[in-house]
């Protein structure tokens, strides 16, 4: 599901770079829950009077599995996965998310994680004004 405020979101950004990084985001969302979870997009304008560009929170929800806090603290973590890494049915070289943040703070962005385990996952992505 996307959801958006407003019907157009300009904000300058490298399209490759964000792409890149949401479509790690979602994959994750997507392979690390079971099938039938509801996965949920949201765009929000951070309005400011004296900036060119407004900022945007990019959240991203689903209502799946969910995970503990020591799987939080180290999602962003290089080569971190939060899966047993001896089930061939979840691949990954545990660099995704790491990979989403760098982008994200080379936009001078922030990325935000709450987690709860049967309760889902939200991540917020929060990119500043800019002038």
């Amino acid at each position: 599901m996307f959801e958006c405020e407003v019907d157009e979101i300009i904000y300058p950004l490298d399209e490759k770079w964000m792409t890149r990084a949401l479509e790690n985001l979602l994959t994750n969302s997507s392979l690390h829950n079971p099938i039938g979870t509801t996965i949920s997009v949201c765009l929000q304008l951070i309005p400011e009077k004296n900036a060119q560009y407004s900022g945007v929170y990019i959240t991203i929800t689903d209502n799946g599995k969910g995970m503990d806090e020591g799987t939080v603290a180290r999602l962003f973590e290089r080569y971190y996965r939060g899966t047993n890494t001896t089930d061939y049915q979840v691949k990954g070289s545990g660099l995704g998310t790491a990979i989403a943040k760098q982008l994200i703070e080379a936009h001078d962005g922030h990325i935000y994680v709450d987690s709860e385990i049967g309760r889902g996952t939200t991540i917020i992505i929060k990119l500043p004004s800019k002038n």
